[in-house]
């Protein structure tokens, strides 16, 4: 698998500077979680790689070709997919087309792609022919990983997979993760919940107002007292005797 590399990337929504100077590597089969508070610039990190957003400077690179400023369909084209924050999936279409839509740039291998879909997420396919509008909270976020997982990405980005869902389906989200990791596909895995984010990363990186303030492996930060105090929800300083 190609290697990313973000280099001093700056993302800007017109005079607001979201990102400053964000630089993170992912190698073949890891994965690497985005963690920080709301507004600390992980979306939009994710979204300028997919080429959704284009830097203000920086470095994107894909195997050592630089891709950063690529329009969307051309960063799907080299093997990113995104599974952006809130689904985006198309209520009034079946499961099945929601899914389809997904392989707009690979239909020949549509099918092929598909069973790999249905046998990770073996309740889409039985609700294959239902109105994408009708399935859980649960499903809805399966569905939209699934068709991401279309595009047959190498690197796959991954925004909040357990935003509003109950705890025993993120838990089941991250085991998603661990088995897309498994099946050869590296991750970049943006997620609110930081305590099972650090659970199925190898590494991690935590944003602050735009900008690296801690990275590491996933053991480290969270042995970390600033990330147990900020992120995982424990008083350290309790916890000294």
């Amino acid at each position: 698998m190609p290697r990313l590399e973000v280099d001093e990337l700056v993302v800007a929504y017109g005079h607001i500077v979201a990102v400053r100077g964000v630089s993170l590597t992912v190698e073949e089969g890891e994965v690497v979680a985005l963690l920080g508070a709301n507004g600390a610039g992980k979306t939009t990190t994710l979204k300028a790689i997919a080429g959704l957003l284009r830097p203000r400077s920086g470095h994107i690179r894909w195997g050592g070709r630089e891709i950063g400023g690529l329009s969307a369909d051309r960063v799907v084209a080299q093997g990113i997919s995104l599974c952006p924050e809130g689904r985006s999936i198309f209520g009034p279409m079946t499961v099945e087309e929601n899914l389809l839509l997904g392989a707009f740039l690979r239909p020949r291998q549509a099918s092929a792609t598909l069973r790999q879909v249905y046998d990770l997420f073996p309740v889409l396919h039985e609700r294959r022919h239902s109105l994408a509008g009708t399935l859980s909270g649960g499903e809805q976020q399966m569905l939209a990983i699934g068709r991401s997982l279309m595009a047959e990405p190498r690197l796959f980005l991954l925004d909040e997979p357990s935003l509003g869902l109950a705890p025993v389906l993120a838990d089941r989200m991250m085991d998603t993760v661990r088995e897309i990791r498994r099946r050869g596909t590296a991750v970049l895995l943006v997620e609110q919940n930081a305590s099972l984010a650090l659970e199925v990363a190898d590494r991690a990186l935590v944003l602050e107002a735009g900008s690296v303030a801690l990275t590491g492996s996933a053991a480290a930060l969270r042995d970390d007292p600033h990330v147990r105090a900020a992120y995982l929800g424990e008083d350290t300083e309790a916890a000294v005797p």
